[in-house]
């Protein structure tokens, strides 16, 4: 039929995007801007991390419930159950409900679950495009780089602390100072720390005192390329245009997009490959019992699809993520 002609497409389609992108992290060189940047990127806290993880869940969940309402199956169990640090929604159903469905009921409620997290995902995709805007009307333009956190081994943390807002810096040479330049933005930061080379002295100008350093070699796990390293976290520095506002907030606002985007995307892909205990195992079942091959080539079948997906899986968190 032509569903089950869509679900093949599709369990074709997502090892494809999984080996693309496998290949692309693999051969791609690191951004020049990361791949020299003299100061880590500030981690996402664990609540812009949970609150993605929690919604997509329960988008996930929630679609199948209504779907299997749709399609007349019966609900056994639906909550929430506690897993490390968060709490998951979950649909149950009986498995004498589903069976006496029909196939295409059957598969269309295993599935209706990664639709609805990939349709979430594109929502997202025009707040993100849009969250500049969003933000101007709360915050004013970025006019420095705001420090987040400060290593607590480095050359910084005997001066600077999270909070200081760096608007400037000034080089110096014999006890003079030869160049001035304002910061605007963290991007700013980054491009005059990569130009000043280590050990030289300089001055970083923040709102309210300056402070003179000499620029350091970065430690060994530091992706640095060139220039000073002083071992501090920024991002843009916008200022609030009400008081009761914090300063991070448009950082927050823009990681949990990206949080959410990726979260959706991923959990969508990932549920329709063919994995035990997972809808994607269900739904190859289904679409194997279509066809009229033989119980023992079913069987390589599967093994031979769980084997592919788990190598794509596991290889596409270890080049990515770890």
């Amino acid at each position: 039929s032509g569903s089950a002609i869509l679900y093949l497409a599709i369990f074709a389609i997502t090892p494809i995007i999984l080996l693309i992108n496998l290949i692309l992290v693999i051969v791609s060189e690191p951004s020049s801007l990361l791949g020299q940047n003299p100061i880590t990127f500030i981690d996402s806290t664990i609540l812009i991390v949970i609150v993605p993880i929690f919604i997509a869940l329960f988008v996930h969940e929630f679609a199948k419930m209504i779907m299997a309402a749709a399609e007349g199956a019966k609900i056994e169990k639906a909550g929430l159950m506690f897993i490390l640090i968060l709490f998951a929604p979950f649909v149950q159903f009986t498995s004498k409900t589903l069976k006496g469905l029909k196939r295409r009921s059957r598969i269309r409620i295993l599935s209706i679950g990664m639709f609805a997290n990939l349709f979430l995902a594109i929502l997202f995709i025009p707040l993100f495009a849009s969250q500049s805007a969003i933000v101007s009307n709360f915050y004013e333009e970025p006019n420095g780089a705001l420090i987040t956190s400060v290593d607590p081994n480095s050359p910084a943390s005997f001066n600077l602390r999270a909070g200081d807002v760096i608007v400037g810096i000034q080089r110096v040479q014999l006890a003079r100072i030869v160049s001035s330049q304002d910061i605007n933005s963290s991007a700013e930061f980054i491009t005059a720390m990569r130009n000043i080379p280590s050990g030289e002295t300089f001055v970083l100008v923040l709102q309210d005192f300056r402070i003179t350093f000499q620029g350091s070699d970065p430690p060994e796990d530091a992706k640095i390329i060139a220039g000073s390293y002083i071992g501090v976290e920024v991002i843009d520095y916008q200022e609030p245009k009400y008081g009761f506002l914090s300063p991070m907030l448009p950082f927050y606002f823009k990681e949990f997009i990206i949080w959410s985007i990726s979260i959706n995307l991923i959990l969508g892909i990932f549920s329709v490959l063919p994995l035990p205990l997972s809808d994607g195992n269900k739904i190859l079942d289904e679409l194997l019992n279509i066809s009229q091959i033989q119980s023992a080539t079913k069987s390589k079948l599967k093994r031979l699809a769980y084997m592919i997906s788990a190598v794509l899986v596991i290889a596409n968190v270890y080049y990515t993520i770890l």
